[in-house]
């Protein structure tokens, strides 16, 4: 028997925008219920549902696709329109990708491609260099061995996201021959000042995050000829705070960075700073924030309490202020 149209409702919700069918076996046999909402379907996770539940349904609409890491890409294929594409692992971490190498025949219009928590191998980025992808998040993934220039074959890429995958400073060199990128991650990574001159090369690049990596003022100050550079994350690096030169940079965090003491030199332009956990900060280093005439954000939650007066008479123009 067929669930009615208001049972569907009732169970999944938001039907006009998503359908979340993961871990929900014993209804996979009522699919056929989702005929009434194909034409609204625009984001399906399916989780652990078993594949051959679609053969029966042509969803077109549907542009965002969820799956765990055991289901059969290839079943898929039925959802022909897949424009964004995350592949979940929820086994053992760091296992090979399975059939990472059908996605191009399967989707090949695919835009932007999740694949977290996997080891991946030579040929899985060589299969995807054929697609035009716009994004790429292989965050907390392994790269041992792979030679990321294969990358530059995606010319089409603008968000990459690196992170927590134990790249080595070749791997981060090729980097700077994707030219396209405005959003770049490598946070996380045995990563130091050398790499960071190869990355003036993206002059495009809008956002970057360095936290925790091994990088000093003298290396970041490596992306001052970056002009359209906006947001920076350098939380838990090794900075002191002599950053003015990065006169492009609008949004700025310092979280955790204890080495910074004393006098800051900040952007100009500044309109968000976090400077929370920065522990060994002064009245001098807070009074800095004068020259952040367009300052309107500021997080100094864990520094001493003492210095909020300061605060307030060198940015008097904030509009949020986060502490203790």
């Amino acid at each position: 028997m067929t669930l009615p149209a208001p049972v569907w409702a009732s169970i999944f919700g938001f039907l006009e925008v998503e359908e979340t069918l993961t871990r929900c076996r014993p209804v996979c046999r009522q699919f056929r219920g989702l005929r009434a909402y194909r034409s609204h379907l625009c984001l399906l996770n399916l989780g652990h549902v078993a594949a051959s539940v679609l053969d029966s349904v042509q969803v077109a609409h549907v542009r965002s696709l969820t799956v765990s890491s055991d289901v059969d890409l290839e079943r898929l294929g039925v959802l022909y329109n897949v424009r964004v594409l995350d592949i979940v692992n929820e086994s053992f971490p760091h296992v090979r990708c399975p059939k990472a190498r059908v996605l191009p025949r399967v989707y090949p219009q695919l835009e932007a491609l999740y694949v977290r928590y996997f080891a991946l191998v030579q040929t899985d980025l060589e299969a995807w260099s054929v697609l035009s992808l716009r994004k790429l998040d292989l965050r907390r993934s392994t790269l041992k061995g792979v030679d990321l220039r294969v990358l530059g074959h995606m010319s089409t890429l603008e968000t990459l996201v690196l992170s927590s995958t134990n790249l080595c400073a070749d791997q981060v060199a090729v980097v700077g021959s994707l030219t396209n990128l405005r959003y770049l991650d490598l946070s996380r990574n045995p990563l130091d000042d050398q790499v960071l001159g190869s990355l003036r090369t993206l002059t495009r690049l809008e956002f970057l995050r360095l936290a925790r990596l091994v990088v000093t003022d003298r290396g970041v100050l490596q992306l001052a000829a970056l002009e359209h550079l906006c947001v920076l994350d350098l939380s838990h690096t090794f900075v002191t705070g002599v950053l003015a030169p990065l006169k492009s940079v609008k949004i700025l965090t310092l979280t955790g960075c204890s080495d910074i003491e004393g006098q800051l030199t900040l952007p100009a332009g500044l309109r968000s700073l976090s400077l929370s956990g920065c522990r060994n900060l002064t009245a001098a280093s807070v009074s800095a924030l004068r020259v952040c005439a367009d300052l309107e954000h500021l997080d100094i939650s864990g520094i001493p309490g003492g210095l909020l007066r300061v605060v307030a008479l060198n940015a008097p123009r904030l509009k949020t202020l986060t502490s203790d």
